[in-house]
C-alpha cells in the first residue's frame, strides 16, 4: 500500500468516526456499537479491503473503545450485565442437572466415561 493511499484511508476513517459520534449524539446509541456495525457494512462493499494485523487491532483499536464504552456505561448498566452472565450460568447448571437422568446411556455418560479410562 502506497502513502497515498494510506493516508486516504486514515483520513476516511477519521471522518466516519466524526459523522459516527454525530449520530451517535443525535440518536443517544453508544458510538462504540456503531462503529462495528460500520466496519461490517464497509467489509461487505465490493472492491479491495484493507487488511489488518491482529497485534495491530489488539493494541491500538480495541483499548480506545473499550475505554469508550466504559465512560459511557453506568453501574447501573454494569449490574445489569454481571446479572445476566450469573442468570446464563445458573441456567446452564440446571439444565444440565434436570437433563443428567433423561440420557438412555445413564446418568452423565461424558463424566461416566472418562472416570472409567
Amino acid at each position: 500500500m502506497s502513502v497515498e493511499s494510506s493516508l486516504v484511508f486514515v483520513l476516511a476513517a477519521v471522518a466516519v468516526v466524526v459523522v459516527v459520534r454525530w449520530i451517535a449524539n443525535r440518536t443517544g446509541l453508544p458510538a462504540a456499537a456503531l462503529l462495528p456495525i460500520i466496519g461490517v457494512g464497509y467489509a461487505l462493499l465490493p472492491g479491495p479491503n484493507i487488511s489488518l494485523d491482529p497485534d495491530i487491532v489488539l493494541t491500538l483499536v480495541l483499548p480506545p473503545l473499550l475505554y469508550s464504552a466504559a465512560l459511557e456505561s453506568s453501574l447501573r448498566g454494569i449490574r445489569v450485565v454481571s446479572l445476566s452472565v450469573i442468570l446464563v450460568l445458573l441456567t446452564a447448571v440446571a439444565i444440565g442437572y434436570g437433563s443428567r437422568g433423561s440420557s438412555p446411556a445413564g446418568p452423565w455418560p461424558p463424566v461416566s466415561r472418562s472416570v472409567r479410562r
